[in-house]
């Protein structure tokens, strides 16, 4: 088959656990997806020992092998703290103390089933199908421009969110395309994802199969004291956002948008830091 170009991408997000607080977890996340499942994203807390990293979800951002390599010889650095470096991974903290894996992306991890959008992905239960970077209101484009210095990803412009909370950004892989498939995340300000979480973060979303799913697992959710950061609503499908109750956020979504289809309000950015704003 046709092997896409290898760009900068989320693969997957990771769950860094409490102290004591790993076996809670596989078994709540296990009881909406599978244990196999949790297995895979639950970290060990010894692999972060020691790097004062916070609990709560991270993506893992995959990118080529020489912006790896590169990404603490050059002038990137300056814009983020590695806090551990091994050979294949770098654990990261970006603008507002933001949390992330950075790993080398290669044809075969390309094409790994969980990974974010790509035309090949399954829609299967538990695939990273979107994800928010909640931030303080009036730094999106800063962060934005972060993303876009350190994993080379490219942005849309600025969409105005009504009442003037803030602005929404789109960030994409580094392919340069804008069909959906092709988008990664969100930056918006976390007084309107979250009022009730008032936190810098990475928030991301989980493929589930149906809406009837949606509710389904929000109900299993809240029987184990999962908080409901907000209530299903239509999103290109459906969507609500959940904090575990080890406080962790994380959405369950089901995706209904056409992956070969580009928005109108897609527009890749000259320089997100100056470029005009949509009206939304």
């Amino acid at each position: 088959r046709m092997l896409p170009t290898i760009s900068s991408h989320i693969r997957r997000a990771h769950i860094l656990p409490a102290p004591g607080a790993r076996d809670k977890l596989l078994g709540f996340y296990s009881s909406l997806f599978s244990r196999s499942w949790a297995d895979a994203r639950v970290v060990e807390r010894e692999d972060a020992q020691g790097l004062g990293m916070r609990g709560g979800w991270m993506p893992e951002v995959t990118v080529p092998r020489e912006l790896f390599l590169g990404v603490q010889k050059s002038d990137r650095v300056r814009y983020l703290e590695v806090m551990k470096a091994g050979r294949s991974r770098l654990w990261c903290r970006g603008p507002q103390g933001i949390q992330f894996t950075l790993t080398v992306a290669d044809e075969e991890n390309c094409h790994a089933e969980d990974c974010a959008p790509f035309p090949e992905q399954p829609r299967r239960r538990g695939v990273l199908n979107w994800a928010d970077i909640a931030v303080e209101k009036g730094t999106e484009r800063e962060v934005a421009h972060f993303t876009e210095i350190v994993f080379e990803w490219r942005l849309a412009k600025p969409v105005a969110i009504p009442e003037d909370k803030g602005l929404y950004i789109t960030a994409l892989n580094s392919s340069g395309e804008t069909e959906n498939r092709h988008k990664l995340c969100g930056i918006v300000p976390y007084e309107v994802l979250t009022p009730a979480r008032p936190m810098s973060e990475f928030i991301p979303m989980f493929a589930v199969e149906s809406e009837d799913t949606v509710k389904e697992l929000l109900s299993i959710a809240q029987s184990q004291d999962a908080k409901v950061l907000m209530p299903p609503v239509p999103a290109d499908g459906m969507i609500t956002l959940l904090e575990d109750p080890w406080q962790g956020a994380f959405g369950i979504y089901h995706r209904t948008d056409d992956w070969n289809a580009a928005k109108e309000t897609t527009i890749l950015t000259n320089d997100i830091r100056t470029d005009e704003v949509f009206a939304c």
